[in-house]
């Protein structure tokens, strides 16, 4: 693994040619580390169950069963995650090197990466890029298959603003009025939700501890694990003491996890343990599980018809 670091006047950002992982997102002014990684950077090497600050692909979320069905052929992927598949497998883009090239404020990692021994039916071109504008973290992932399979990528960075040990305190906004309820195996289903009058109500800035009044889907996810559909204003806000996290996306979705299963597994750069609910994962991408239910109008790409995903972070200084 090569270790990579781009930087401007706001923002110091490092990462690691395998899985063009992201483990430090420093705002400078603060000299702080907005994202969980991990103490040891060979923790990386092996992660297949935090996903740290990685890029998953091909496809990002779970696959109920494995299996889907594509031109009236039943496709199944490897198991890795309970009955499912999980972030495009055991040898997805997330444990796989890249070759990456830099120039000034900006990232390019580039991989040609054969995905049928997690049963995929082919190659995957890839290029994913970071670049630093100002106190922004643009982020664009573009993915061209070798034939039609399904593709869905994203970035899997954990967040603290204040590098706490719990992300509760934090308020969130997303413009968002549903969200993909999952079902009894924890797989996004086909049933969606309002958010009205519900504790996964943040169209306007709320906390996020407002989620402790408890949920009959926390009996499956523990706490916050699902993929809310943006409104056509694709936008979502973080907000800590003293910073804002302000994201927009071209995706149509974004999965929001709250580190619900850390149970003190690792230990964090800061050299304390990590415990659940001390970050929140966003992840914006295509609506997960979409190549088993009718909530992603185009699940699968091809030669012809590559995906492409554009996500922006700003940083700011609250007065």
């Amino acid at each position: 693994m090569k270790t990579v670091t781009i930087e401007n006047e706001f923002i110091k950002l490092t990462c690691l040619s395998q899985g063009a992982t992201i483990i430090s997102f420093e705002d400078k002014k603060l000299k702080r580390n907005l994202i969980t990684s991990f103490e040891e950077i060979e923790s990386y090497r092996n992660d297949q169950e935090f996903y740290l600050g990685t890029t998953v692909a091909p496809t990002a979320g779970r696959i109920s069963q494995g299996q889907f069905v594509m031109d009236n052929r039943i496709i199944q992927l490897e198991i890795n995650n309970g009955p499912h598949h999980l972030h495009g497998g055991s040898h997805g883009l997330s444990s796989r090197e890249l070759n990456v090239t830099q120039s000034n404020e900006r990232l390019e990692f580039r991989g040609s990466i054969n995905h049928q021994i997690d049963g995929y039916p082919g190659s995957v071109d890839y290029l994913i890029v970071y670049e630093l504008k100002d106190n922004q973290l643009i982020i664009e992932h573009h993915a061209t298959p070798f034939t039609k399979m399904p593709l869905n990528m994203a970035n899997h960075m954990y967040f603290n603003l204040e590098g706490s040990d719990s992300i509760l305190d934090h308020e969130l906004m997303v413009n968002a009025d549903k969200l993909v309820l999952l079902d009894e195996t924890g797989a996004p289903g086909q049933v969606l939700l309002g958010v009205k009058n519900t504790v996964f109500d943040f169209r306007n800035l709320r906390p996020l501890n407002q989620l402790l009044k408890g949920h009959p889907q926390f009996e499956i996810s523990r706490l916050l694990d699902h993929a809310f559909i943006f409104n056509d204003d694709k936008h979502l806000s973080l907000q800590s003491k003293e910073l804002s996290l302000d994201i927009e996306t071209t995706s149509d979705s974004v999965v929001l996890y709250t580190s619900n299963f850390f149970d003190g597994q690792f230990v964090r750069d800061n050299h304390r343990v990590a415990n659940n609910y001390q970050a929140i994962a966003i992840e914006t991408q295509k609506i997960p599980n979409g190549v088993n239910t009718t909530l992603d109008e185009q699940p699968f790409h091809s030669p012809e018809n590559p995906y492409y995903a554009k996500t922006t972070y700003t940083i700011t200084h609250r007065p």
